[in-house]
């Protein structure tokens, strides 16, 4: 099937959006669907977008169902191509479980009379003899500190079903969709209004999919949807530009945002904080923390330094830190931000949940094991209860529990742990995304440290092909594969790969760390035993003895890897019969 657009002068679009209600003590306000009409209003008139201004009706705050009848029924008799509708605000059921859509009038007690009838708002859309029909529906229904949503949308579709129709709607039957106090947009529309904003020329069908995906990775349940006949093919946001090289994509992200929407949008800000997240993945950590700075520096201008946004980006931030190896940094940023998350959103929420298990992480790198655990398992236990096991979340704080237990030397509970979750991330995931490779590293690691080599050189030699698929040489979890698999091809008595590998990578750490980066000093240090297994023992001496310095000075003379180099440092003399500098 071909992708379409609308014909501009033969589509027209309803944007319905009730935030304010006479009874708010039953229907509680909902300040972000003034924002969701205007934000969606101007992704679809902007000049990228794919309908006129003028075809493009916003009605806010209807007092009664005739207010919205005048301008539905005028708009839905002159599409002759393309008729959307978008109503944001609650949705109740009557008594026989039929949707009303809620005014500012509405009593909820007396549904049938003070609200819009759902079968109304139908027969107006069937009535209309465009070609195509989109009918999108973010309906709360209440909520204290998330505004929960009608917990009818299964219903919702059944009622929807118009032929030559597209139909979403914000959650299924029994789970609950979100607006988020203080947000400027719903979960749902703002998941939305994001897919459509950042891949152009989406159609709905992928439009959709973005959307899902969004949601579910924040933590919020999936919308649903219904298509009848070829209306999935349709694209409703933005005509897309030439495709820029790959290498640009996310950086003309944000531009195009400031030209929509203004440098101090919440939209625009929500790019920036993703294209932060992208330069991220891609190991361009100079470039994140740039963007990320610049970020948060703006929305704590704009929206404030504890509104939930603004505490997202300082996390992102901490994590940043940590990954470019200013560990010190991320620990006070992940700790304060942690801090006031537990305080305005909740010891429960999925964003300081997401803190929590960054700064467990961060506490690994300092050494800080046991604190690492103690944080990392009651935060996945609550994950478990709220998202489930299966959730990526969740799945991310279990991988890295594992490495703790790695870290502590419990190895056959880190294998355990690691196993299970490798098997459900591949799963649930997919085989090349980077959490499931970071943990396959991390458990063919624990192979190696339980003396199964053969098995942790199997799966790192499969998890490195992976990565360098996914991610550049220089990227910090190739690295660590890297010397993983150099550690155990030593172990392994595969002298010649273990210096082959370990070679390459030192070099590439010496450029990217640093000479005396402590996991450069490591991989030095395995390097030099690795010579010396292969009985080369000028090489190995060269190697080990301005290691065996360098650590001294940075990692101080007692520490488990300056007492490895030592130890191979002195059996390198005593073959080499330099027994005259033995140590």
């Amino acid at each position: 099937m071909t992708a379409r657009y609308p014909d501009r002068d033969q589509s027209r679009a309803v944007l319905i959006g009730v935030g304010t209600y006479d009874h708010n003590d039953r229907l509680p306000h909902i300040p972000a669907a003034a924002n969701n009409l205007a934000d969606l209003h101007s992704l679809l008139t902007s000049s990228s977008g794919t309908l006129d201004t003028v075809n493009c009706r916003t009605v806010a705050d209807p007092s009664s169902s005739s207010h919205i009848g005048e301008i539905l029924e005028h708009a839905a008799e002159q599409a002759g191509d393309t008729l959307l509708v978008y109503y944001t605000g609650h949705g109740l059921l009557d008594r026989r479980g039929r949707l009303h859509l809620a005014l500012t009038g509405t009593y909820p007690d007396l549904t049938n009379y003070t609200a819009l009838p759902f079968a109304t708002l139908r027969e107006t859309i069937l009535d209309s003899p465009a070609a195509i029909r989109i009918l999108i529906l973010d309906c709360c229904f209440s909520g204290r500190a998330f505004d929960a949503l009608t917990d009818g949308p299964d219903a919702i579709l059944g009622q929807a079903d118009i032929a030559g129709t597209y139909t979403i709607t914000s959650s299924a039957r029994n789970e609950t969709s979100y607006a988020p106090p203080g947000q400027r947009n719903t979960a749902f529309t703002a998941a939305l209004l994001a897919a459509g904003t950042d891949t152009p020329g989406l159609i709905l069908d992928d439009l959709y999919t973005h959307t899902q995906q969004r949601l579910h990775r924040h933590g919020y349940p999936r919308p649903q949807r219904r298509a009848v006949d070829t209306a999935g093919q349709t694209i409703l946001f933005n005509r897309p530009s030439p495709t820029p090289p790959a290498g640009e994509k996310a950086e003309q992200i944000p531009t195009a945002r400031t030209i929509v929407f203004g440098p101090d949008h919440p939209d625009t800000l929500t790019a920036n904080h993703e294209l932060g997240i992208s330069c991220r993945l891609a190991g361009r950590f100079a470039d994140a923390i740039d963007v990320f700075e610049a970020t948060l520096a703006t929305r704590q201008r704009v929206l404030g330094t504890e509104h939930p946004e603004t505490l997202s980006t300082r996390s992102e931030l901490g994590i940043t830190y940590q990954l470019a190896d200013r560990v010190s940094d991320a620990i006070d940023l992940l700790e304060t931000t942690l801090a006031t998350q537990q305080r305005v959103l909740g010891t429960e929420h999925p964003e300081t949940l997401s803190t929590r298990s960054e700064l467990g992480i961060t506490y690994q790198l300092t050494g800080q094991v046991a604190n690492s655990i103690d944080i990392l398992e009651p935060t996945l236990a609550t994950q478990q209860h709220l998202l489930g096991t299966e959730h990526p979340s969740t799945l991310y704080t279990t991988s890295s529990l594992g490495v703790a237990y790695r870290l502590a030397d419990r190895v056959s509970d880190a294998i355990d742990l690691l196993e299970t979750t490798f098997a459900t991330q591949q799963r649930v995931l997919g085989t090349e995304r980077l959490d499931t490779l970071f943990t396959g590293s991390n458990l063919g690691t624990a192979y190696m440290q339980a003396e199964r080599y053969t098995d942790a050189i199997d799966l790192l030699q499969s998890t490195l092909a992976a990565q360098q698929r996914l991610v550049g040489p220089e990227h910090p979890e190739i690295l660590f594969t890297s010397v993983s698999l150099g550690t155990s091809y030593r172990l392994a008595n595969r002298d010649s790969d273990a210096i082959d590998i370990l070679q390459s990578t030192l070099a590439l750490q010496q450029r990217v760390l640093g000479t005396e980066h402590p996991d450069t000093l490591y991989t030095r240090s395995e390097l030099g035993a690795a010579f010396h297994q292969a009985e080369r023992y000028t090489n190995a001496i060269d190697i080990l003895e301005p290691t065996l310095a360098a650590q001294q000075r940075v990692l101080g003379p007692h520490n488990p890897h300056t007492l490895s180099t030592r130890s191979s440092l002195r059996t390198a003399y005593t073959q080499a019969a330099r027994t005259h500098g033995s140590i």
